[in-house]
């Protein structure tokens, strides 16, 4: 679902915590979380993962979007999320596995997140 947040970018996504109610859970994406983990580089169109999209019905854009939600009760885009600065962050290695996917650009930006996982391992 392509929705329209009244702010732009994932500072947007604060928005999120007024608008569900539990049980609907979210967590940026990979993409969306990428400036957690590589600060040179940030989500133009930030993505998040919810439980549950009829909250966001109203917010519906399909041609004016600022985010994009994608909607899943699997639980592992929810493992090892990390949270600050108010938002659920896709964990290190989700990030790499969803940016490793793409193209070249976020694959050299996966890079980085790879070596930290790596090194915390060692």
């Amino acid at each position: 679902m392509r929705i329209k947040l009244p702010a732009a970018g994932a500072r947007s996504m604060q928005d999120f915590n007024g608008m569900l109610t539990p049980p609907n859970r979210w967590v940026l994406d990979g993409e969306g979380s990428v400036e957690r983990y590589n600060i040179s580089a940030r989500a133009e169109i930030p993505g998040a993962y919810v439980t549950e999209l009829a909250p966001f019905a109203p917010l519906e854009n399909e041609r004016f979007f600022n985010a994009t939600l994608k909607k899943t009760q699997d639980s592992f885009p929810y493992f090892d999320a990390r949270k600050g600065y108010s938002l659920f962050w896709a964990s290190p290695v989700q990030c790499y596995l969803e940016l490793s996917r793409m193209g070249k650009r976020e694959h050299e930006l996966a890079e980085p997140i790879r070596r930290s996982i790596l090194e915390e391992l060692q």
